[in-house]
């Protein structure tokens, strides 16, 4: 019998859905879990995601320093401008050198992959080998890279509005699985390699996500 199993630090989750219908939560949910007392993990944020602004624990770096060494939540706030969009592939290309970094995508639909040597494509498809785990999340699959499907582990689905971006994510997942509308704030949960899927009830609220990345990135104290 197949086993519900989080994402490990060479697996990448994609999640989809549209605005409203909880898919931000879960994403968040599931980089509070995620391996960051073992290596660094990065959110790009598009979109200034209230839920990050809410902690001091996720600390903020420029796309131009050097890229995070220490264990831990960073976040970049790049924008959807031509020119912030070269400088986030350059970023990722450093990333893809350095290895053993993972990512969080706030919206997946505006990471740049046009072009032969984009670099997403590249973290995609190799970040098994390199340690790159990835999270992303979008509320249109038909305007992401299909590699972001092909190559993800694991798949979680919302409500989508669009028979377009229903039809991306069924080639992955099969057909008709969409079909039926989730109840709000459920979603449905894929796991390529068990050939698993299972129905995900809401994630815990914003303020227990809070506390779990406070729990886990402030220093303990010691006493005595």
């Amino acid at each position: 019998m197949s086993q519900f199993r989080l994402p490990s630090l060479s697996q990448r989750v994609s999640v989809s859905g549209r605005t409203g219908s909880g898919k931000t939560r879960l994403s968040a949910h599931l980089l509070s879990l995620a391996g960051y007392d073992k290596q660094p993990f990065v959110i790009v944020d598009f979109k200034g995601e209230e839920l990050f602004m809410l902690t001091d624990c996720i600390r903020e770096i420029g796309m131009h320093e050097s890229l995070p060494s220490k264990n831990g939540v960073y976040i970049i706030r790049p924008d959807i401008s031509d020119e912030s969009k070269a400088e986030l592939d350059d970023w990722l290309k450093r990333v893809w050198r350095k290895e053993r970094i993972g990512l969080y995508f706030d919206e997946f639909a505006h990471v740049p992959y046009r072009g032969k040597l984009n670099a997403i494509e590249g973290i995609l498809m190799q970040g098994r080998s390199k340690r790159l785990p990835l999270i992303a999340c979008t509320q249109r699959p038909c305007h992401c890279t299909r590699f972001l499907f092909s190559e993800a582990d694991m798949h979680a689905a919302f409500n989508l509005t669009l028979r377009g971006d229903q039809e991306r994510i069924e080639e992955y997942i099969g057909h008709k699985r969409l079909i039926k509308p989730f109840k709000p704030f459920h979603s449905g949960w894929f796991d390529i390699a068990q050939h698993a899927y299972w129905e995900l009830k809401p994630c815990p609220n914003d303020d227990v996500i809070l506390q779990r990345f406070e729990d886990r990135l402030r220093p303990k104290r010691r006493f005595g």
